[in-house]
């Protein structure tokens, strides 16, 4: 039986031939009952009724819902500090594998062991590091409400509750006493001094020197 070249559309009632159809499998004459101009002016209309404009906006909505990707909250300084110190790591590692290797074996030895200890032994054995450390440690006392003994009182020139106000004024907003380190403006390597006596001790340890600073900004101007 041969096909018809030509097919009638009953909502037009015109013969077109069959390529102005659409292909339907369900139908018997394996076209659509409406030529395609038919189907796409009924198409626009339907698409402008409210309640289907209704329905497809409540449709897009909780497609979105579903398919939303997770929010990601902005890094914040110590995480982007780990993910940088992350990054050289894997870096080093990839173009100096062996010298990692071995630096991590030397750490590891008892003779990087003694290295350590020794330096550190160094370090303590120092007038300076020992007046900083114990210098510091009065400070931040000062901070959490203790007051300076007299020794310290006249080493730094003022007194605790002078210093306390001075860091509070400076405190970082959004910041509380718990996550702030007491930082130098102008870093103590910058001073020349041995002894409290020195001029320079002061001058490193003076109120318009120090300042309060979140503890992620403090180790890495450190």
């Amino acid at each position: 039986m041969d096909t018809p070249t030509r097919k009638r559309c009953p909502r037009c009632k015109r013969i077109k031939p069959r390529d102005q159809f659409h292909r339907n499998r369900r139908q018997s004459s394996g076209l659509s009952s409406w030529c395609k101009k038919c189907g796409s002016a009924y198409g626009r209309w339907y698409r402008t009724r409210a309640d289907v404009r209704a329905r497809n906006r409540e449709r897009e909505r909780l497609w979105r819902m579903m398919h939303r990707k997770p929010r990601r909250l902005p890094m914040t300084l110590e995480e982007r500090l780990q993910r940088q110190r992350e990054q050289d790591h894997r870096r080093y590692a990839l173009h100096r594998p062996e010298q990692l290797q071995r630096v991590a074996r030397y750490g590891r030895s008892p003779r990087g062991k003694a290295t350590r200890l020794a330096r550190r032994a160094g370090y303590r054995s120092n007038p300076r590091y020992r007046l900083e450390e114990l210098a510091a440690m009065a400070v931040r006392r000062a901070l959490e409400g203790r007051t300076f003994t007299r020794i310290w009182r006249e080493r730094f020139g003022f007194s605790a509750e002078a210093l306390r106000a001075h860091l509070m004024g400076t405190l970082p907003e959004g910041c509380t006493v718990d996550e702030v380190e007491v930082d130098h403006v102008r870093p103590k390597r910058g001073f020349a001094y041995e002894r409290p006596e020195d001029p320079g001790f002061k001058a490193a340890w003076s109120l318009a020197n120090l300042r309060l600073l979140p503890a992620a900004w403090h180790r890495l101007r450190a």
